[in-house]
């Protein structure tokens, strides 16, 4: 497998959008509307009571704790491959687990542990918690092994919740 930051780029930019598109349903859409017109009404008005600082405080932090989750993400995933002199790795599959090896070192993840994976185009994100992924850049991986991948941690996610195999 080849690595780029162009592939890290893009694997912290899907992650982090199809968790904010979870996180932020119709009801935060509702009270962040909410909130920012409070803020103008109670600004209009001539208000500027520590009301009008708490809204605003709160309406500031939203953002910069989204830049840094995504600086936190862009932090682990990007410059492990700029630490990499050839950004390739290893891909090993087994009936149990997935072994990925690379010159940084090598990580053993039975499939027990693969909550999910998520499919792009051009890379694979598998989750190993609702915050941690790795990243598996799709390109030159054969067919097979990522309809076994994906068979196996299907597999493992039906039996878990019961369903017959």
């Amino acid at each position: 497998m080849r690595y780029s930051e162009e592939i890290a780029r893009e694997a912290v930019r899907r992650f982090l959008a199809r968790r904010l598109r979870e996180l932020f349903d119709v009801k935060f859409r509702i009270a962040a509307v909410v909130a920012i017109g409070t803020l103008c009404w109670l600004l209009w008005t001539g208000n500027r009571s520590w009301l009008v600082g708490a809204v605003a405080t709160l309406l500031v932090l939203v953002p910069v704790a989204l830049l840094a989750v995504y600086a936190a993400h862009w932090r682990n995933t990007v410059v492990r491959i700029r630490q990499m002199q050839v950004p390739m790795a290893r891909c090993r599959l087994s009936d149990t687990e997935l072994t990925i090896a690379s010159e940084l070192g090598s990580a053993t993840i039975p499939w027990t542990l693969i909550l999910e994976i998520w499919q792009f185009q051009r890379v694979w994100l598998l989750l190993i918690s609702p915050s941690y992924f790795v990243t598996l850049p799709t390109d030159g991986i054969p067919a097979a092994a990522l309809e076994f991948m994906r068979t196996k941690v299907t597999h493992r996610n039906s039996a878990a919740r019961g369903a017959i195999p």
